[in-house]
């Protein structure tokens, strides 16, 4: 049997982040976890616990895995809090978002070893079904391993150039684009497009530069465009914000909490394709 999806997932994490108090204030979040999994990767236990300058919380969660399904309790130990945890596992959730209309998917594990994401990558394309691409974000190893589709790099990862020499000349190579200079000497031969950003604030990834914005966009758009390089927009990105990069310059936007997040994955995915589709056609660009 394959291992479950938190099979690797042992040890300890820390991190940091902003957390906004009642006053509107903002103040520096320091986060430490630990996770304990069962041998066969189906059940994770985790113990977070999170502290500011006035704040402090600690969450413990059980969390078991079986047959696609996920379901769980867990505790806020400082307020005396509890819940339960139930959803899809993610090889579900991005089966869903390509029925309603994805055309491109990313694997985004910057702490997993090597192992857990070739597990998950393989999960995920027996999921789409071939429907959909599927990249690794940084790691060629991975999707060779997993027989993906093709990777995703930034300015600090593999150069796409020796991405394409390894993944072969159908792979799918993109590009993180944050300013000028990762456009010099950039050849459009290895390169199937770009992904600029952040172009807003985003929760769902560390980021230290600060958001290019609209006006960002449509300047780096314009010089890819140059070598022809189609571009997608990212960071912050709903559906309102969605129309408003494309009219920019975008050729389509990538999503993370705007998606996944929401209760209905497939209607919330077709209303994503609906608004990019219609704001390309106002543009006069083909969807």
């Amino acid at each position: 049997a394959s291992p479950g999806p938190f099979k690797g997932m042992d040890g300890l994490w820390a991190g940091t982040g902003t957390i906004k108090i009642d006053n509107g204030t903002k103040e520096r979040l320091r986060c430490r976890a630990q996770y304990l999994v069962r041998e066969d990767g189906n059940n994770l236990q985790q113990a977070l616990r999170c502290t500011s300058d006035s704040y402090e919380f600690q969450v413990n969660s059980f969390i078991n895995y079986k047959g696609g399904t996920i379901s769980g309790n867990w505790s806020e130990v400082t307020n005396n809090v509890s819940g339960r945890l139930t959803g899809k596992a993610s090889a579900g959730k991005l089966q869903a978002s390509v029925d309603g209309g994805a055309t491109l998917l990313q694997l985004r594990d910057k702490h997993g070893s090597a192992r857990r994401m070739i597990d998950s990558a393989k999960a995920i394309l027996d999921a789409v079904g071939g429907r959909a691409p599927l990249l690794i974000n940084d790691r060629v190893d991975v999707a060779l391993a997993a027989a993906a589709q093709g990777v995703h790099v930034g300015r600090d990862d593999i150069p796409p150039a020796a991405a394409r020499g390894l993944l072969g000349r159908d792979a799918i190579i993109g590009i993180t684009l944050k300013n000028e200079d990762d456009l010099l000497g950039l050849d459009p031969a290895s390169v199937d497009y770009g992904c600029i950003g952040g172009v807003y604030a985003t929760t769902s990834k560390d980021n230290p530069d600060p958001p290019v914005g609209l006006a960002g966009l449509a300047r780096l758009h314009s010089l890819a465009r140059r070598s022809g390089l189609p571009v997608g927009a990212i960071a912050g990105i709903d559906l309102a914000r969605a129309r408003d990069c494309v009219a920019a310059g975008a050729d389509g936007v990538a999503i993370i909490s705007a998606l996944y997040l929401e209760p209905d994955v497939t209607a919330t995915a077709q209303a994503f394709r609906r608004t990019i589709d219609e704001a390309l056609a106002a543009r006069g660009s083909e969807p």
